[in-house]
């Protein structure tokens, strides 16, 4: 990571303030170990810098604590508000309220600060007393298996193994198309990376390729994993398709509906990047999205650059839905099956009878092939509510 970044996210930093302004001395020392616990899980995964740290609540401590600190840990705001009570806060004098209120804040304040240092300490000197292994086996393929304890130096393969490993995935992924097997092997490679801690445009390589085959595969968490650590190692100033994947980032916080992560990529965007074809096509979706200008929306997906079309892919139906809600609208009193099907990009008729069956339309008994607009209203808002929540498995 760049040194001009901070070392936390300043939405971390807010949660882990507020958590420290809700413990009080008999508990404060479990919410320190408890936020050391979890900031260093998701450091560990990689998604420190893409977690939504503002919707997270004092229940992300949880897993972290036993029965009994649980108890006084999670419903730690009425147990601030009962102490107050018991300690006849006063109601109506201004003045002391606020010296209160300023002696918290700066405890937390020096709190704060004395917690990132420990943390930064505790990590470096487990990195230093860990340390990188240096593998010895010249075995090529190689299963996954989570680690339970500390690597066999033998069981994990050295770089020069492992780029040879590269080359014979890329090969069989080409001839037999066999994901399971594929996917598995990936992650193993990635595993001995990681546990020799080797960070550089090979490592790039191969997360790009293993993201790029799991959204051919549409296997969402799969490919967030990926997307997640390429972000960390981007930021380390490794040179790989950054603005292929800037692209794809744009694409998948739309598809998920990531506004506050979205927002944040669109501040950070440079002139250089703004004018990678990518990258622009990514905006151009974005604002038809924004705007609701389906028509534009359906004639950006057919032209989508790289594989942006396999994350496109995941929300298509959703806003096809959407799309003939609006037609619904605004068409009286019928439309012509084919238009509808033109109007919403699809290329197969087939796929388009499947779809359109899916939403229950009305059709006219006098013309059917054509769709009873208004008719049609009720039962395609039906179908709208089955895209509310986006659920992606594997996601973090």
């Amino acid at each position: 990571m760049s040194s001009d970044k901070p070392q936390w996210p300043e939405a971390l930093k807010s949660f882990v303030g507020r958590c420290f302004q809700e413990a009080d001395d008999s508990n404060r020392l479990n919410v320190e170990s408890a936020l050391k616990e979890l900031i260093s899980k998701h450091y560990k995964q990689g998604d420190i810098w893409t977690t939504d740290w503002n919707a997270i609540g004092m229940e992300a401590l949880a897993p972290f604590l036993d029965q009994e600190q649980q108890k006084v840990v999670i419903p730690l705001d009425k147990k601030r508000k009962a102490a107050n009570n018991e300690l006849g806060k006063p109601k109506d004098e201004k003045s002391t309220d606020n010296d209160k209120l300023d002696k918290r804040r700066k405890r937390f304040e020096a709190e704060f600060q004395n917690f990132q240092r420990k943390n930064v300490r505790s990590k470096n000197d487990d990195q230093n007393q860990l340390g990188p292994i240096i593998g010895k086996s010249t075995q090529l393929e190689k299963r996954y298996l989570r680690l339970t304890s500390a690597p066999d130096p033998n069981t994990v393969r050295p770089l020069p193994i492992l780029k040879r490993t590269l080359e014979l995935l890329k090969s069989k992924w080409k001839s037999e198309k066999n994901y399971a097997y594929i996917c598995d092997q990936f992650k193993s490679m990635r595993q001995d990376l990681t546990v020799q801690h080797i960070q550089n445009e090979f490592t790039v390589q191969v997360y790009e390729i293993h993201a790029r085959i799991a959204l051919e595969k549409a296997d969402v968490g799969e490919y967030n994993q990926c997307q997640s650590q390429l972000m960390n190692l981007y930021n380390l100033g490794i040179p790989g398709k950054t603005n292929e994947f800037l692209a794809y980032r744009i694409l998948y916080n739309l598809y998920t509906k990531n506004t506050s992560e979205l927002n944040t990529i669109l501040a950070t965007l440079t002139e250089e990047e703004k004018q990678h074809e990518a990258v622009q096509h990514a905006l151009q979706v974005r604002e038809a999205l924004a705007s609701t200008d389906y028509y534009t929306f359906f004639q950006l997906y057919l032209i989508t650059p790289n594989m942006g079309g396999y994350l496109l892919d995941l929300f298509i139906e959703r806003e096809r839905v959407n799309a003939l809600s609006i037609m619904c609208k605004a068409y009286r009193p019928s439309l012509d099956t084919t238009f509808v099907a033109n109007m919403l990009a699809f290329e197969d008729m087939d796929e388009f009878k499947t779809f359109i069956s899916s939403c229950n339309v009305v059709y006219d008994a006098k013309q059917p092939d054509h769709i009873l607009m208004r008719d049609s209203m009720d039962s395609v808002e039906r179908r709208k509510k089955k895209f509310s929540v986006v659920d992606i498995k594997g996601q973090i």
